[in-house]
């Protein structure tokens, strides 16, 4: 199992990593020094660096499983690329890349990737910095942070209206309703609980997606 965040790479190295390219964007790629190959995305990057871990110690037979990733719709000043229009061009580019070319790698073309997106709701009462609040799709009370297609049936009527994708950091928009559960009946989103999950730990964890242990949606 393996959490890819392109985001804190670029976050980290913005003067030297393109943001298009953290973004699954057009670019001019990067050439691996190590084994040669040509990338065009920092998330292909992240996933052969797992791969090449693997190999080194020889559990070339084992599924890699993405269980975490996803980009932040708000941050503080300090949090270079956390924004609406990162966190729509991010997901929305990663689900294309998977439902339309599948999982393939440079290292690893005929690799078949189960990817989850972190995550189905904003975390209003996570601890830590702005960010680690803002990986939703959702708010807490059901409004899209933003809109993106989720099948490839979807993507061929889809309009994008975003604003162009920014290495901006902060963000001062807040969500229009300011948060909250919402009392909505329509099935517009939904949330499936683990039969094998405690009570008292679906409860306490209403705000997140209990079908997979990262809270996200799978791909």
């Amino acid at each position: 199992m393996v959490n890819a965040y392109p985001f804190f790479a670029y976050e980290a190295n913005s003067d030297v990593i393109s943001l298009d390219y953290a973004l699954f964007k057009e670019n001019s790629g990067v050439v691996d020094s190590g084994n040669g190959l040509r990338y065009f995305s920092l998330f292909d990057d992240q996933i052969d660096a797992a791969f090449a871990a693997m190999s080194a110690l020889k559990f070339n037979d084992i599924e890699m499983v993405v269980l975490e990733t996803g980009w932040p719709s708000k941050g503080d000043r300090t949090e270079i690329g956390a924004s609406v229009a990162n966190a729509a061009t991010y997901n929305d580019n990663l689900i294309r890349r998977i439902l339309t070319r599948g999982g393939g790698t440079p290292l690893r073309p005929k690799v078949d990737l189960t990817v989850y997106l972190f995550a189905m709701f904003n975390e209003d009462d996570k601890n830590g910095p702005t960010l680690e609040r803002n990986y939703g799709l959702f708010y807490p009370n059901e409004e899209k942070v933003y809109d993106i297609p989720f099948t490839v049936e979807g993507m061929k009527t889809y309009k994008d209206k975003r604003a162009p994708a920014t290495g901006g950091g902060h963000v001062t928009a807040p969500p229009i309703s300011g948060g909250g559960l919402s009392k909505s009946t329509t099935r517009s989103t939904w949330c499936m609980a683990s039969g094998e999950a405690w009570e008292e730990k679906l409860r306490g964890r209403r705000r997140r997606l209990p079908s997979d242990p990262a809270g996200g949606s799978v791909l």
